[in-house]
Formats: structure tokens, C-alpha cells, sequence
């Protein structure tokens, strides 16, 4: 959304549209970037960085895991 913020573990909170661009990812895919948030933080930019919003610390108890699975390449038809 415009305007959201973005804090990756380790640094420091900015616009999410200056980070993307920080990172070169190219304007045509930053809306394709999967993002995961949690209690309305960014906790994940898939591909990229994670957040501070839901860092592992020694008390931590749970963590779910994810990847990114690209999907098959459509097939052209000959």
C-alpha cells in the first residue's frame, strides 16, 4: 500500500517504495514482491529481507517457516 514503512532486522524504518528501490528491484516487479505481515508489520519481503517486527531471540517458542516456490514456466504451444 502507498506509504507503508518497512524496518528489516538490523536496520532502520523507512518507506517501503525507498527500500525496494535501495534493493534494485526493477519498478515493474516491486508490486510482485510477496510480502508477509503480521498484527499490521511487515515481518517478511519474500526474496529479500526480513523484518525487525518478528525477530528470534532466546525466548522465542514457535517459528513458522516459508519459501518461495516459483511456479512451472507456462508452456508454449508449438
Amino acid at each position: 500500500r502507498s506509504g507503508d514503512r518497512f524496518t528489516p532486522f538490523g536496520g532502520v524504518e523507512r518507506k517501503l517504495k525507498d527500500f525496494l528501490i535501495d534493493a534494485k528491484v526493477p519498478r515493474w516487479e516491486r508490486d510482485r514482491v510477496p510480502i508477509v505481515e503480521a498484527a499490521g508489520e511487515i515481518v517478511w519481503l519474500g526474496g529479500l529481507r526480513r523484518g525487525a517486527a518478528a525477530p528470534v531471540v532466546t525466548r522465542t517458542r514457535r517459528i513458522l517457516e516459508l519459501a518461495l516456490v516459483p511456479l512451472a514456466e507456462p508452456r508454449v504451444a508449438r
